[in-house]
């Protein structure tokens, strides 16, 4: 009778504990318009993410996700001794939610974990909701099962949705993931600039202090009979190289690089002899070697120039001299006829 009193005891408070997050929830009414009490019971915990760019969900976002179980507790136990068991969380990628693994309960209560999503620390993505999501299980005793040995089963039910902040309000954790896109161009300018000749583009990309990529970007354009896709396993040391070759009216799209990655652009083959570079970075002057933070799209210039004075061996300063020296010639050539003739 005891068991029995405290099943129907743990359901009330189960009742009275939840009703509010209902209420809050589903606005304290049902689809007829009736007060409802019925908790809110949930499978998982879903990732929405937000993405800039033109980029796709499913290409970008990263798929090592974790979240964290940052409290426990129970109440209504029949004892002080009895603990929260451990409460599994899994991120299912493809699906994009974090799953519950149910705990194994053996005594009855009311069992509250406080989840958190962990910041992986991943470039481009900003965790967008700091709150937590609170669930409940509640364990009873079973009215009519019972064990090999006479006793009552326990019960469980639940996940549960509890809480008042926004993301439990939700039930979901919301992200952010911030992408731009590179452009590099070549130009071969000057009246002695072969525009066939082909130079040697170094790109270096290296992640911000303290971060690790999740996603990969695409390189297209140029001499690139496709897309090229960078995969995370690709960067060593939170750095990776490509050198590309361009030629005059080459342009490399470089897409989907997360937010604050930084890039260093540098030619490595260009006879100084014959040719000189400059770079533009959106118009303005850029330093080769320079750090481009890629806090919104950037494209650079490279122009390679090949202007040459050619030495015909006449001057202006010498015109002068050639007109007087022609008239001369005029005169002597008009008087020699004129003797001719006379004669």
């Amino acid at each position: 009778m005891t068991k029995k009193f405290f099943a129907i005891l743990l359901a009330l408070v189960l009742t009275l504990s939840l009703s509010a997050v209902a209420f809050a929830d589903e606005g304290g009414q049902d689809e007829g318009g009736n007060s409802s009490s019925t908790p809110t019971t949930i499978a998982n915990i879903p990732k929405e993410w937000t993405v800039t760019g033109d980029q796709t969900v499913a290409t970008v976002v990263p798929t090592s996700l974790t979240a964290s179980v940052t409290g426990s507790k129970v109440e209504y136990a029949e004892n002080t001794s009895v603990t929260a068991p451990t409460l599994t969380i899994t991120y299912d990628s493809a699906n994009r939610v974090f799953n519950l693994t149910q705990p194994s309960f053996t005594a009855v209560g009311l069992y509250t974990y406080t989840i958190k999503e962990d910041d992986g620390k991943f470039t481009g993505v900003t965790v967008s909701d700091t709150g937590t999501v609170k669930v409940q299980y509640l364990v009873t005793y079973s009215e009519t099962e019972k064990n090999d040995d006479g006793s009552q089963k326990i019960v469980v039910a639940g996940p549960y949705l509890t809480g008042d902040d926004t993301a439990n309000k939700k039930g979901k954790f919301s992200n952010t993931f911030e992408s731009h896109t590179l452009t590099v161009k070549k130009e071969i300018k000057g009246n002695l600039g072969n525009l066939n000749d082909t130079f040697d583009v170094k790109l270096t990309f290296t992640l911000p202090t303290d971060t690790v990529i999740d996603t990969p970007f695409t390189i297209s354009g140029g001499s690139l009979s496709g897309a090229v896709t960078v995969n995370p396993n690709e960067w060593r040391n939170n750095s990776f190289e490509k050198t590309l070759t361009v030629t005059n009216g080459s342009t490399y799209t470089i897409a989907n690089l997360p937010k604050d990655v930084v890039v260093t652009v540098v030619e490595q083959k260009a006879d100084t002899s014959l040719y000189t570079t400059s770079y533009k970075l959106d118009n303005s002057d850029y330093t080769a070697g320079a750090n481009i933070t890629m806090d919104t799209d950037h494209t650079v210039v490279i122009t390679n120039t090949n202007e040459q004075t050619v030495n015909t061996g006449i001057t202006m300063d010498s015109i002068p001299y050639i007109v007087l020296l022609a008239l001369a010639v005029v005169g002597i050539a008009a008087v020699t006829m004129k003797k001719r003739y006379e004669a």
